[in-house]
């Protein structure tokens, strides 16, 4: 076989390409090792063939604009182009003055016409930039002259023309035009790698300020060459034409040869576990050849083994362990390869790695003191540290166990008035993520949180940070690391312990408050919070509230829902209602069957005080009727009264003994209580500065100098019209809770009509607060706000406002530093309450219509009622009766009555009689047994009729009868009329032989009588008949005897004159005289 011996240019341009091929996949050299030649005195050679583009059919679809403006061709390259140990088989051909190194045709117009890009890491990169900026090809059409061409111009030479591109702008022109070129080397040339860019003529206008040199792949200082002027991190542009034969040469460094240099491991001593850091060579070979690969192996005793992409002079890494180094330096040339020495890095302790350094601080805001409630870390440091920062070693007081997913209080004391963070690597990666933040407090002395440790949180020991800052000091989440000028930093070591998987913690009792006083009849919420602390679900346990005092209670029931693991539930027991005063302790408890922690089942005791009460007012309801005004009182009592509109007290609507209400429509209720007079009032304003304001209303601290109560409020709204405030009340600071809502009680409403935006607006809210000596309370005051940027701390020698945090929406969107603008009104007083509320009544109506009808004529003896009607009213008649109804039988006359329902209406009624028949008696003459009879004293008859006791009748007036026997007759006297009858009888005793007279033991007496008379007869007949006759015979008086001796007669009303007095029956006869006298 015939073998073909290679030339030694042959042979190396092998090795070359041999190489290139190779280090494609391995790293990058730098392009700052290619070399720069300056070009003067070329002859600038316009292409004769390739191909030609001028017009924007000729652009690849989709680049850029695909225009003459920002357009680009992909050209595929007859070689493999070696750049920046690269290989490349197309080249991206701009309009702008560009050609970048494979297909870069997702490079946007915007990036492909700044000529800044060449020095950045922005696209395009594996640039070669001749005339970079915001040019045009010059198309033909409208004006254009110019055109770009590319094509093989010698064997492993091509080159990309711009031929009479547009020199000023980037619009068509004849006139303004500019030639230039890029020339790269391939294989069959003697120069592969090489780049050069040669400037031809330029005529008219020119536009300056572009860009010209190489970039590699990343881009970025010291991955370019500027070259105007060789610099690798100058952004130099042209300010002039290159000149027509003038250009730029860049050569690829010199591939190795023989045995490479391995140099100098630099790397640290120990790093933080799972850290990076860096590893880098210095001293060593570089250029092209020259490979790296890192190795290491674990301590003590493993085996060197690659870093999987470590391919570079320089790299990242991290390890969890201790390891040992080293980097195996390669000439792929001579094939010659060198170990670097080795270098061992140890692992820091975890708590070391966290950001220690350039942190800032100063002894304003420092932390003093550091609590987790239940645990045994409680940490006294006044003043700052040295440097502002500590990190306490694990030991007694100065660290903790806490559990995952366990809900802790903290507390942090401050030297002055500051904002707080909290962080807990919970993942164990010694930084401080945001994620793993909790914010303290934004603005106070004193910052206290509950803080959840992350469910997820790994066992161990792990960091803890407390950080102070000056309260308008950006202390966030992504603040552990950074140079804050104010406060300081603690780090703790605590221990994680896993969660358990049954357990229920209590974990708080919410109301009623501990040290507070209240009033009895009105709502004591029992609210409570319990704390799924274990890893499983639970549902199913028992939660209970114990209530010891004066009056005990015990509420109980069984959770029903399903508590998910590391949740709270808020839970609402029946409120109290309380009449007997009395120091009362409240306790609530839990109960989970398997329960591992029965240490945290139960609540802290909350202590109050019921206060007494006033005494109930006496009240007056008023009715009118529809349109007029009601007026509702109050007796004075000493009290003032206060009048609400439910039965729960409510929302205060007025203060008075006497309410009016006038135009009255409906019924309208009011509920009424006494209230001592308090001995003092005051209110403390904060600020009416305003100057920002959000829809979520204020935050701020009141911290009470002496027992009182917090009456009202007025606060500067942001807006006029119907509002609504709500006002939230707590226990301890706001501060660290104003995102958590069930950290808070609502203590009432209030539906407003705000009037001014620069005055602020009263308003009440349900209940006053009372507010105990010893206790901050956080107030928060939920409306449309005007606030004002800072915080001030307001005082006068009753109470201090601390302010204060803005919100945005209901316990969302904070904004710290925000002053609340308004007034707290409070009283200082006896501790006596209002008394229970009287309900009291305005009733409207309409107006009675009263009708008695109309005239009444009735017969005398009838009953004859008169109605009132309007059942329910008030009645006063002339009668002096009060009754609806009242019955006027035989009163004849004239009658009014007045009805009073809602308001008073009266009618009349006339009552007329038409009587019955009247007699005086029955009188008589005798002519033997022959009888005249006479109606004595008749009237008002229309019919007689006589019946004579003989079977015998009559109807004339003054019938004469005549008996034929002797006998004891009942002579009957009937009168008519329409009105009824009347009846008279009289007994006819004939036959005087048969009937013995008794006149001499009859006595009467006195007589002359006056008043009465008495008879008196032994054998005194049952049922005789005394009978009492004037001297002209008519009947005056007349009665049935009983059966006693004496018998009384009333003769009071026979006038003076003379009578006999007849005693009659059957058996005996008796007539004696007598007179009256008077």
């Amino acid at each position: 076989m015939f073998k073909k011996l290679l030339s030694p240019r042959a042979v190396y341009l092998s090795l070359i390409a041999a190489f290139l091929c190779c280090m494609a996949t391995n790293t990058h050299a730098q392009i700052t090792l290619y070399s720069r030649t300056v070009l003067t005195g070329q002859t600038y050679a316009p292409m004769v063939g390739g191909t030609v583009i001028n017009t924007n059919a000729g652009l690849s679809a989709g680049s850029m604009s695909t225009n003459a403006d920002d357009g680009a061709v992909l050209v595929n390259l007859p070689f493999t182009f070696p750049y920046d140990n690269n290989n490349f088989t197309q080249a991206t051909f701009c309009t702008n003055g560009w050609v970048g190194l494979g297909n870069q045709l997702t490079v946007s117009a915007a990036n492909g016409r700044i000529q800044g890009n060449l020095f950045t890491g922005t696209v395009p990169n594996n640039t070669l930039a001749a005339w970079f900026g915001d040019m045009s090809a010059n198309f033909p059409g409208p004006a254009g002259v110019g055109s770009m061409r590319h094509g093989l111009t010698a064997p492993g030479e091509y080159t990309f023309e711009w031929r009479n591109a547009t020199g000023s702008g980037f619009g068509s022109t004849a006139v303004n035009l500019i030639n230039f070129m890029i020339k790269i080397y391939g294989q069959g040339s003697a120069t592969p790698g090489r780049i050069e860019m040669l400037y031809g003529t330029q005529a008219g206008a020119l536009t300056t300020g572009r860009a010209i040199g190489i970039e590699d792949a990343v881009g970025g200082p010291n991955r370019f060459i500027n070259a105007l002027n060789g610099s690798f991190t100058l952004t130099t542009t042209a300010t002039a034409w290159p000149g027509n034969g003038n250009g730029y040469r860049f050569d690829p460094p010199p591939p190795c040869v023989g045995t490479p240099t391995a140099g100098t491991v630099n790397a640290p001593a120990n790093v933080c576990p799972g850290a990076n850091f860096n590893l880098a060579l210095s001293g060593h070979s570089v250029g092209p050849g020259i490979l790296y690969q890192w190795q290491s192996r674990t301590l003590p005793g493993g085996t060197f083994a690659n870093i999987p992409a470590a391919t570079t002079a320089a790299i990242t890494t991290n390890t969890t362990v201790p390891r040992e180094y080293r980097c195996v330096v390669t000439c792929f040339n001579s094939a010659q390869t060198v170990n670097t020495a080795p270098v061992s890095i140890g692992i820091n302790s975890f708590y070391v790695c966290y950001c220690k350094t350039g942190l800032g601080g100063s002894t304003a805001a420092s932390i003093d003191s550091v609590i987790i409630s239940g645990t045994t870390l409680r940490n006294g440091s006044p003043g700052t540290a040295p440097g502002f920062y500590t990190q306490y070693q694990p030991v007694g007081s100065l660290t903790t166990s806490l559990q995952a997913g366990g809900l802790y209080t903290l507390t942090v004391k401050y030297g002055s008035a500051a904002a707080g963070s909290l962080w807990i690597d919970a993942n164990q990666n010694n930084v401080f993520e945001a994620s793993e933040w909790t914010r303290i407090n934004t603005n106070a002395t004193t910052g206290e949180v509950v803080f959840q440790v992350p469910p997820t949180a790994l066992s161990g020991l792990t960091g803890m940070r407390i950080r102070s800052s000056a309260p308008t000091a950006s202390n966030g989440a992504a603040n552990a690391c950074s140079n804050i000028a104010s406060g300081e930093i603690e780090d703790y070591v605590i221990n994680i312990t896993p969660a358990p998987v049954n357990d229920i913690k209590l974990q708080a009792l919410l109301s009623p408050l501990n040290g507070v006083e209240l009033c009895p009849y009105k709502n004591i919420p029992a609210r409570i919070v319990v704390y799924n602390n274990g890893s499983a679900p639970q549902t199913n346990f028992t939660v209970t509230v114990n209530l010891t005092g004066p009056v005990p209670a015990t509420n109980s029931f069984v959770y029903s829902n399903v508590l998910a693991p590391f949740r709270t539930d808020t839970l609402w027991f029946t409120s109290y209602v309380l009449q007997i005063p009395g120091m009362y302790r409240v306790q609530a408890h839990t109960a989970l069957s398997g329960d591992v922690n029965i240490f945290n089942d139960s609540s802290t005791v909350n202590t109050f005080t019921l206060n007494g009460s006033a005494n109930p007012p006496i009240v007056r309801k008023d009715s009118v009727c529809f349109g007029e005004e009601a007026v509702l009182r109050v007796l004075p009592d000493g009290y003032k009264h206060n009048w609400y509109m439910t039965s729960v007290y409510g929302t205060k609507v007025f203060t008075g003994d006497t309410l009016r209400i006038p135009n009255l429509q409906r019924d309208t209720f009011f509920y009424v209580c006494s209230e001592p007079a308090t001995n003092n009032t005051g209110s403390l304003t904060t600020t009416t500065a305003a100057g920002n304001g959000c829809g979520g209303g204020a935050m701020f601290n009141i911290v009470p100098n002496v027992n009182m109560r917090v009456d009202s409020f007025a606060a500067l709204f942001a807006a006029t019209g119907n509002q609504t405030v709500n006002v939230y009340y707590r226990l301890g600071s706001f501060a660290g809770n104003e995102t958590n809502a069930s950290a808070w009680t609502l203590l009432g409403t209030a539906n407003i009509t705000v009037g001014s935006t620069t005055v602020p607006t009263v308003f009440t809210v349900n209940t006053p607060l009372n507010v105990t000596v010893g206790n901050t309370y956080g107030i928060y005051v939920n409306y449309n706000a005007s606030y004002t940027n800072g915080n001030t701390t307001f005082s006068n020698t009753d109470m201090i406002i601390q302010t204060g945090t803005g919100l945005c929406g209901q316990f969302t969107g904070t904004n710290a530093s925000r002053m609340f603008n308004g007034t707290v009104y409070y009283s200082i007083g006896p501790k006596i309450c209002e008394s229970p509320l009287e309900p009291i009544g305005a009733y409207a109506g309409p107006a009675p219509v009263v009708n008695l009808g109309k005239d009444i004529k009735a017969c005398e003896g009838q009953n004859i009622i008169l109605d009132a009607g309007h059942f329910g009213a008030s009645y006063r008649w002339n009668t002096v009766e009060f009754t609806q109804t009242i019955n006027v039988k035989d009163a004849p006359g004239t009658y009014w009555v007045e009805v009073d329902k809602y308001c008073i209406a009266s009618d009349t009624v006339t009552v007329e009689l038409d009587p019955l028949p009247k007699t005086s008696g029955i009188s008589y003459q005798r002519v033997g047994n022959a009888y005249i009879f006479t109606a004595a004293g008749l009237q008002f008859a229309d019919k007689v009729l006589w019946n004579f006791g003989d079977g015998t009748t009559s109807t004339a007036v003054t019938p004469q009868h005549t008996y034929a026997t002797g006998g004891i007759y009942k002579v009957l006297l009937i009168l008519t009329n329409k009105c009824g009858s009347d009846t008279t009888e009289l007994l006819i005793p004939l036959g005087i032989n048969n009937i013995a007279s008794q006149n001499d033991k009859v006595l009467l007496y006195p007589n002359p009588a006056n008043s009465s008379i008495t008879l008196e007869y032994e054998e005194m007949p049952a049922n005789a008949d005394i009978i009492v006759v004037n001297m002209l015979g008519a009947v005056v008086l007349q009665q049935k005897a009983t059966n006693a001796a004496k018998q009384v007669i009333d003769i009071s009303s026979l006038p003076a004159g003379n009578y006999i007095l007849k005693l009659q029956s059957d058996k005996m006869v008796a007539n004696k005289p007598f007179t009256v006298s008077r």
